[in-house]
């Protein structure tokens, strides 16, 4: 079953599965003890309860609120699930919300990493040749190997279950600038979070291929590829996770058309296009 939860324009879903954020493509791979300080007991425990902030509370409650309609009410054989990471006891620079999708042992989980929770990254100096660099750090780079290594644990407490079996999914930065407020925002944030994870158990439960081109080639021959080339202008109405516009001077994007028996069109929109 594909979960789709409606409202809000439909958005790019550019998290699918594997690299991060910031372009790490380690980032989805199962996390493991890196060395540094883990959080045993009653500190891992306590990561999933309290309160994050007004803004955290207000977007875990909504995301909450959709994640049990799913689970008492369509009853799919997936099982969701919505926990808090909160900084102050797992020892992090950002309070997260991790939601997660169980099926098959496999239980695939995506984090949305709150900035209002949390200060900008301090700089750091280096010495680079004999000169002294500063390096500025954002703060999407906090989503790094020990986020997700203290996301799985609190998750795998959380749900009373083995964290080998935990898939983290790549993760959202939920910025300053994300209206908690606005129905639409928080519908796309959730309709992008349920894709990663969703993408991610359809590979490794279900053997989840991919789109095939050569074999929608064969099946669609008159079909046509287009690109088109945009201009930083009011066609580029591209979005990232959360709903905020994408800034890019140049964009191209492909799609494939489906070619069709003009006869046999049918009133209702269907899949004629792949982009």
């Amino acid at each position: 079953m594909v979960v789709k939860v409606q409202g809000g324009a439909q958005q790019q879903a550019r998290q699918a599965t594997g690299g991060s954020a910031d372009g790490n493509p380690n980032f989805a791979q199962q996390a493991s003890h890196s060395g540094g300080p883990l959080h045993f007991g009653i500190q891992s425990r306590l990561a999933t309860y309290g309160s994050g902030g007004e803004v955290f509370e207000k977007l875990f409650e909504k995301i909450n609120a959709k994640v049990k309609f799913l689970n008492d009410e369509v009853k799919t054989e997936e099982k969701y699930a919505v926990v808090k990471l909160l900084k102050q006891i797992a020892g992090l620079n950002y309070s997260g919300i991790i939601v997660s999708e169980a099926v098959g042992g496999i239980t695939s989980a995506h984090i949305l990493m709150v900035e209002k929770t949390g200060d900008y990254p301090e700089k750091i100096t280096e010495n680079i040749g004999g000169v002294r660099y500063e390096i500025t750090r954002t703060p999407a780079d906090a989503l790094d190997e020990k986020y997700v290594e203290q996301a799985t644990l609190a998750l795998a407490d959380a749900l009373k279950i083995d964290p080998k079996s935990i898939v983290i999914t790549d993760g959202t930065l939920v910025p300053n600038e994300f209206d908690v407020n606005s129905d639409a925002a928080i519908m796309d944030l959730i309709n992008n979070t349920f894709n990663a994870i969703k993408a991610e158990n359809a590979i490794r439960v279900l053997d989840y291929k991919g789109m095939n081109i050569q074999q929608l080639l064969n099946q669609y021959r008159n079909g046509k590829f287009y690109i088109n080339l945009f201009f930083n202008s009011d066609d580029t109405n591209f979005f990232d996770q959360t709903g905020l516009p994408v800034r890019q001077d140049i964009c191209i994007a492909t799609s494939y058309k489906i070619g069709g028996n003009q006869n046999n069109k049918s009133i209702n929109q269907g899949l004629e296009t792949y982009d």
